[in-house]
């Protein structure tokens, strides 16, 4: 008797134990599984009455900590390059390199929050889950300081990032779905030192 009230007393420490984890803890532990991540994505931005203003489809790579690919093939060609010290954004159309020393993460893109490992996700952000009738786990970042964006929301399936959503200050929503994700693959870290192609202006920021 003694022994099973024991056990039903440690069962019952576990799951309150479980329940005490806060959102931020969830999501850390969420986004702490994977070192690379490869996928397709497609981008939809909606002006702030919802209706549809640009749609674009590409790849994304990560590798952490820091480094991050993203290209966008359609409906016109734009890559966005950072190893974790500088950020490129190369547009060829224009013939233009855009050069930037990264400082915060998230004023240059939401995104760049997978590139990080052990994020503190607390000390920049008020998070709480969500519970919504959309498919999977949700969770909803709100800066504590004024920044770029309004909201962050992360929705995971089976515990593998799905679908990104952020909210600007203009109250424009941008969602981004992952397809075809592939995580802890081996990745060419090359790519992530961007080469200025011959002929290309770069403008410093």
């Amino acid at each position: 008797m003694k022994k099973h009230l024991i056990a039903l007393l440690m069962l019952c420490l576990t799951s309150s134990l479980a329940l005490a984890i806060s959102p931020a803890d969830q999501l850390n532990q969420m986004l702490s599984h994977f070192t690379s991540l490869q996928a397709r994505f497609s981008q939809l931005v909606r002006a702030s009455d919802g209706a549809p203003m640009q749609e674009s489809k590409g790849d994304l790579n990560i590798l952490r900590p820091g480094k991050f690919y993203w290209k966008q093939t359609s409906p016109m060609v734009q890559v966005i390059v950072t190893n974790g010290k500088k950020l490129w954004i190369y547009e060829p159309d224009l013939k233009q390199v855009t050069e930037r020393t990264v400082v915060k993460m998230t004023e240059q893109t939401p995104l760049l929050l997978l590139t990080q490992k052990n994020v503190l996700l607390q000390n920049q952000f008020t998070v709480k889950r969500l519970t919504t009738k959309r498919k999977g786990e949700w969770f909803q970042l709100t800066p504590k300081k004024t920044e770029a964006f309004k909201t962050i929301e992360l929705g995971f399936v089976n515990k593998q990032i799905k679908t990104l959503m952020f909210e600007n200050a203009l109250d424009n929503q941008t969602v981004i779905q992952l397809k075809h994700v592939k995580v802890n693959q081996p990745v060419n870290a090359s790519q992530f030192n961007f080469q200025v192609p011959a002929g290309v202006d770069v403008v410093h920021e």
